[in-house]
């Protein structure tokens, strides 16, 4: 029997294995309060049926508690960029030590000192961490109200003033292609052929914007602001702004507008958090890709590292031709449409290879460390391909011709930089970021593409123009820090860099 005294032993072992939840979930943004709360019900279970497993061979709960203590200690000190056999050695050297303090003599008062030095200083952080998730989970909320009350705002301002003009009938297909370049940076910088693609789409009728450019170096910020149609300012941390943009898809002004003109609407999410709609708790944790990104980095810091990624590979090439599959399903519906797709492609992971087959294993390596982009540029031509297929397939269902826009949210780091762990970047290489992709197939009383145009404009355009919205366009610009929203260029500020670099690309 466990006598009341020593029943505290329970928790070392539950705070070693939950802190490093504890440490990826302070990016509160990034991951919702249900999914860590699911992935830490998960670890407890875990951790407590080896804490029982282990008293029932020793009888005594506070050896038993030390050793499971111990196993899982090895969870917060590695992680996955280090290397597959020192990790294996750190669990391997936790498992023997284990064993070890299981099995040789040790007074009982030794034991609760180790425990108690143990156990005060992850409550403490804990607390630390979890009153820091509160506060800022809280600021998070007080935002989203204010914004909902805007957006509410705005919807009424422009539906009073909408104009009288024959009513809409064209479906609208939104597809946006992550970190997808410029016809220019597979031209010449890059020296990429994909000009089937590009000639593809004007002999279809669509116009390619002349000089296209993100309003964010990053795809957050750039998404929520296309469909809520106005530029963001630092209404809270940078790590907090995921979730202030997924509550601005969720209730995006563009969609809200175009459901009261009778229109139905389909969201076809990446493998990533944005716009998704709650399916259940186990398929939630599994497709909000900054949750099921957690799972991912605890996995990949254990000897299942290989395992783990090799599943997170398969599970983003299946659902990437499921989002595929998914549009030309839905292009067959009868009824008004809004369909609205992020594909989180030609970004990494490179699951593809020019011709659409999974890379071998040799190549996998060299995909993650892929400094000129080749393994991308071949990732860029097959779902270019892909989105070939679809829009014939879109124009040959549709009853009355359709709305396309094809977007990305921005380009791609110039040859050799990386922006991972960079602030902020030089803007001639910065200009190569923001120089993006932009495509508009558009019924045949077509309206005059301006040279220069940016996502956040694209569905103000076609509001004003095709649905009577009296919504005037924005001044163009690019927001050229990855952490401060307001720090912006002018557009055409950006225009001399595009082509300048091309002779002097690094």
């Amino acid at each position: 029997m466990i006598k009341k005294h020593k029943i505290w032993a329970i928790f070392p072992p539950i705070c070693i294995g939950l802190l490093p939840l504890i440490f990826l979930h302070k990016n509160p943004g990034e991951v919702w309060v249900l999914d860590f709360l699911f992935l830490s019900s998960i670890l407890i279970f875990l951790i407590l049926s080896v804490l029982v497993s282990l008293f029932m061979i020793k009888k005594n709960l506070l050896r038993a508690s030390l050793s499971t203590t111990v196993i899982f200690f090895p969870l917060s000190i590695v992680n996955e960029s280090h290397s597959y056999y020192t990790n294996l050695m750190i669990w391997s050297l936790g498992l023997l030590a284990a064993i070890f303090l299981l099995c040789i003599p040790i007074q009982e008062n030794i034991i609760k000192t180790v425990q108690k030095a143990i156990f005060i200083p992850l409550i403490g952080l804990i607390i630390f961490y979890g009153s820091c998730i509160g506060i800022s989970k809280y600021r998070i909320g007080e935002i989203e109200n204010q914004l909902g009350e805007q957006i509410d705002e705005e919807f009424l301002f422009f539906k009073k003033n909408q104009r009288i003009i024959k009513k809409p009938i064209s479906d609208v297909y939104f597809i946006i292609l992550d970190e997808f370049i410029s016809p220019v940076a597979f031209r010449k910088y890059y020296q990429y052929n994909n000009e089937d693609f590009f000639s593809f789409l004007e002999s279809k009728g669509f116009s390619l914007a002349r000089y296209p450019y993100s309003n964010y170096p990053w795809t957050i910020p750039s998404i929520s602001s296309m469909v809520s149609l106005n530029y963001h300012k630092n209404w809270v941390l940078k790590k907090e702004f995921p979730q202030v943009a997924h509550f601005l898809l969720c209730h995006n002004l563009a969609g809200k507008l175009l459901q009261s003109d009778g229109y139905q609407m389909y969201s076809i999410p990446s493998i990533y958090w944005f716009g998704n709609s709650s399916k259940g708790a186990w398929k939630d944790f599994l497709f909000r890709c900054k949750s099921y990104g957690m799972t991912m980095s605890i996995l990949r810091a254990t000897p299942l590292r290989d395992k783990a990624r090799k599943y997170q590979r398969i599970e983003h090439r299946n659902h990437i031709e499921h989002q595929l599959a998914q549009i030309e399903e839905i292009s067959k519906k009868e009824g008004k449409k809004f369909v609205f797709t992020h594909f989180l492609s030609p970004h990494r992971p490179i699951v593809f290879d020019r011709e659409g087959k999974d890379l071998i294993e040799e190549d996998v390596a060299l995909a993650e460390k892929d400094q000129k982009h080749s393994y991308y540029l071949d990732q860029a031509y097959f779902i270019s391909q892909s989105i070939k297929k679809i829009i014939e397939k879109i124009i040959i269902s549709s009853i009355h011709p359709p709305i396309i826009v094809v977007i990305s949210d921005h380009g791609k780091f110039p040859i050799g930089v990386s922006g991972k762990g960079k602030k902020t970047l030089p803007l001639n290489e910065l200009s190569w970021r923001l120089s993006n992709f932009i495509a508009l197939y558009l019924p045949s009383e077509s309206i005059e593409l301006p040279e220069i145009v940016t996502p956040i404009n694209v569905l103000r355009l076609l509001l004003s123009n095709y649905f009577g919205y009296n919504i005037p366009l924005l001044e163009n610009s690019c927001h050229t820090d990855f952490f401060d929203l307001e720090k912006s260029e002018p557009t055409a500020s950006l225009l001399p860099f595009q082509y300048d670099l091309v002779n002097t690309q690094p």
